[in-house]
């Protein structure tokens, strides 16, 4: 073993004394060292998805003082934290990009410049984080070449102005395709319910006449189990089943249509969409696609109409299993009866009144307007409808204050006025083709425009990705003329809108 160790120290001593002798055989030169600054003073930057993002750093070179823009190549990469993997963005010296693309998240952030001429590379990492600031403004469900698209405009930081988004769920990566034609867009707090289910806090649906789906209410993003099918719970489902109506009804309460069917989802009473309500002598009846109720009133029943006996039913919330039929009332109080036997046109809340309003057809094609209280069942209107050319009209919404009934004739918006029962025209707007009329129903008090009438039309020669305007206007009183309010341009043909709240 001493000879082993003899060897070994020798050894040792030999390598030692070679590397010494060694140490004069080099020449040292410095290199050119590249210093990177003005990304962020914290190593943090926040952005805005879909916005533009500027960075610019400040870049120099210790031994290259013309800064040869040839001799550098320039990265910017980022980890996904979703697949963990390595992505580029950029191959720029400054990153200038007219719209963010990454998702909603943190993100590290490496910014290289590689000096070509030797081969080193130089790194500059930071954070960048991506929010969303666009999940307020005006949800548009659009068609565009026939097809659903969901657009939006998009509340600025300012809470003034807007900005249009097209085809919100391919901008933000949703993962979501719309199938089938426009039907609907709702958003509402419903709360979070525990599994099963589809436990998002906030109840954000879009609709075709294919399907309904739910996203995620931050970020757009969508997965399978975010079809509606995965909160119907013992209703045997239609091929392709989906959404008609929804409207909330209260605290963390709605009432939702499809397939002719009444649904109840109450959180409080940890009711889901099951069991349909509209169930009466033993069986099951259809109703028409609209209701009438309060949405930030509970208290208030939900109306809607049985087209098989042409008659008006309610549910008054809590665990009631079934609707409740109207009993008429007697003497001077009656003014029709609720089993109307006439069809169902149109049907809308009154808040002014607190009344429903139900627009019907009798069958010598004459039109009558009903008005009641629908908790106590008391009639307060019934005469018949007289309003210019509406055996044409197309789309129909009633004001929330005043009353005052709004339906267009190709591109012509009337107004009429049921206590005077006289019509006046209040638009023309000649080629254009109007696709939607409506007054938004806030659920929040500090939102002020509720009383707004919204005139949605179209320009049949335009581009269909762009051919959309919507339209604002204060609606007087006394018949007085609209008065333009805000106008918003540069969507698809809107269908269906809806205000996501914040």
């Amino acid at each position: 073993m001493k000879k082993i160790y003899s060897y070994l120290l020798a050894g040792s001593i030999l390598f030692a004394s070679s590397c010494k002798e060694d140490l004069g055989n080099y020449e040292y030169h410095d290199i050119n060292k590249v210093t990177i600054e003005d990304i962020s003073e914290t190593g943090e930057i926040t952005a805005i998805f879909g916005a533009p993002l500027t960075i610019k750093p400040e870049v120099s070179y210790s031994l290259d003082t013309k800064a040869d823009p040839s001799r550098y190549s320039y990265e910017w990469t980022y980890i996904d934290p979703i697949d963990t993997r390595i992505h580029v963005l950029a191959t720029t010296k400054d990153l200038e990009l007219a719209g963010l693309p990454l998702k909603v998240n943190s993100y590290k952030f490496f910014y290289r410049v590689t000096d070509k001429e030797t081969g080193v590379r130089f790194d500059k990492p930071f954070t960048l984080t991506v929010r969303n600031e666009i999940n307020e403004g005006w949800l548009l469900m659009t068609e565009v070449n026939g097809k659903a698209q969901l657009d939006l405009l998009s509340l600025n930081l300012d809470n003034t102005t807007f900005t249009p988004i097209n085809d919100l769920l391919a901008k933000t990566g949703s993962g979501l395709t719309l199938k089938g034609k426009p039907l609907m867009v709702y958003t509402y707090d419903m709360g979070t319910f525990i599994a099963p289910g589809i436990n998002l806090p906030y109840g954000f649906y879009v609709g075709t006449d294919q399907e309904t789906n739910r996203i995620n209410p931050e970020n757009f993003s969508y997965s399978s189990n975010y079809n509606v099918q995965y909160e119907m719970f013992g209703y045997p489902l239609p091929q392709n089943f989906h959404y008609d109506v929804i409207r909330k009804c209260g605290l963390q309460h709605s009432y939702m249509i499809a397939n002719g069917d009444l649904f109840n989802y109450d959180k409080t009473y940890g009711l889901r969409y099951s069991t349909p309500l509209n169930y009466s002598s033993g069986k099951i009846f259809k109703i028409a696609p609209f209701m009438a109720l309060n949405e930030n009133d509970a208290n208030t029943p939900v109306v809607v109409f049985d087209v098989e006996k042409k008659r008006f039913v309610k549910h008054s919330g809590g665990t009631l299993a079934t609707v409740a039929i109207y009993t008429d009332p007697t003497g001077t109080n009656k003014k029709f009866s609720y089993s109307i036997g006439m069809d169902l046109v149109y049907m809308d809340y009154y808040l002014g009144l607190k009344e429903v309003l139900a627009i019907l057809k009798n069958g010598s094609n004459q039109y009558y307007l009903a008005g009641f209280i629908p908790n106590t069942g008391v009639q307060n209107y019934y005469d018949q409808l007289t309003a210019t050319d509406f055996d044409k009209a197309e789309k129909i919404a009633i004001s929330p204050d005043l009353g005052y009934i709004f339906y267009n004739v190709g591109g012509k918006v009337y107004e009429y006025d049921m206590f005077s029962k006289s019509t006046k025209l209040m638009l023309d707007m000649g080629a254009q083709n109007i696709s939607a009329l409506k007054f938004q129903v806030f659920h929040k008090t500090k939102y002020k425009d509720s009383n707004k009438l919204i005139v949605c039309s179209y320009d049949p020669a335009l581009p269909a990705e762009t051919n959309g305007k919507m339209e604002m206007f204060t609606v007087p009183t006394a018949h007085g003329d609209l008065v333009s309010y805000k106008t918003f341009t540069g969507f698809g043909k809107v269908v269906s809108l809806h205000y996501r709240e914040r």
